[in-house]
Parts: structure tokens; C-alpha cells; sequence
């Protein structure tokens, strides 16, 4: 037992520190002087199914990259960056601002990221990709020719 370190308001229960990989945890420890808050000790964020984290690395900025190759048929890759662990949404619209299809809406950790966009189902046009997170926003313009 641990006297006022469990997870339920500083009682004297036992500690349950049991948590599931792939789920981001904040940990706050007090003191009479001093805080210390420990993020992601227990495991990172799983990305999507079609999205890959190609570096580990914690980028200076954030970055939404051209998506590769453009003009595409049919699938596409977007590349972005993020610094910071971030609730992060990579969406696709048609030129009539109507959402077509959602890449990512999850919480990631700091690094490169890329999703595959599959335009198999959709016509030949303009088509744009917002990313948003906590701290930045930005769109971009990508052609399906098919």
C-alpha cells in the first residue's frame, strides 16, 4: 500500500498502476515543494490502421506536407509532423466544403506521421485535406485524375 498515491483521491488503497499499452497517461506527483508530471510512461498512441509513424524523432515545427505523388490515381500519401502529443484530425473535402472522408481523429504522440488516401470510389477533381491539432491548422490542395 501506498498512503496517498492511489488513484482515487489520496485515499490508502492500493496503487493500480495496471494501465493499457497504447494508451497516453498523465501522472502527477506532489510535493510539499516541488511538482513533477510524468507523460506517456506507460505507452504511446496507436495510429490509425492507414496511417504509419515513419520517424521517432520530435520535429521542430509543425508541418502538413504536398501530398506524393499529385496528380494521383487513386491512392495518394500525406506526410505531416507534429511536436507535440496532440489530439490530431487529417480530413479530405470535395471543392463544395463537404467532408469525403476522415484519415485521422485520434490522439497521437510528437513525430512524422503518413496516411494513405484510397480515392478509388471518388470522380476525377480538386480535392483538399485539412490537418488539425491542438496548436495548428493547415489545408492543402491535392488532383485525382483518373
Amino acid at each position: 500500500m501506498y498512503p496517498g498515491s492511489d488513484t482515487i483521491s489520496g485515499g490508502f488503497n492500493y496503487l493500480n498502476n495496471e494501465l493499457p499499452y497504447g494508451v497516453y497517461h498523465n501522472i502527477l506527483l506532489t510535493g510539499l515543494q516541488n511538482t513533477l508530471v510524468i507523460n506517456n510512461w506507460f505507452g504511446y498512441p496507436v495510429p490509425p490502421d492507414n496511417v504509419e509513424q515513419i520517424e521517432n524523432l520530435i520535429p521542430d515545427r509543425f508541418i502538413l506536407e504536398q501530398n506524393y505523388p499529385n496528380p494521383f490515381n487513386p491512392t495518394t500519401k500525406i506526410r505531416y509532423s507534429i511536436t507535440e502529443y496532440s489530439s490530431v484530425s487529417l480530413k479530405v473535402f470535395n471543392l463544395l466544403g463537404e467532408e469525403i472522408e476522415t484519415l485521422v481523429n485520434s490522439e497521437q504522440s510528437a513525430g512524422v506521421y503518413e496516411a494513405t488516401f484510397d480515392a478509388s470510389n471518388l470522380s476525377s477533381g480538386i480535392y483538399f485535406y485539412t490537418l488539425k491539432t491542438d496548436n495548428f491548422s493547415s489545408s492543402k490542395k491535392m488532383i485525382l485524375i483518373k
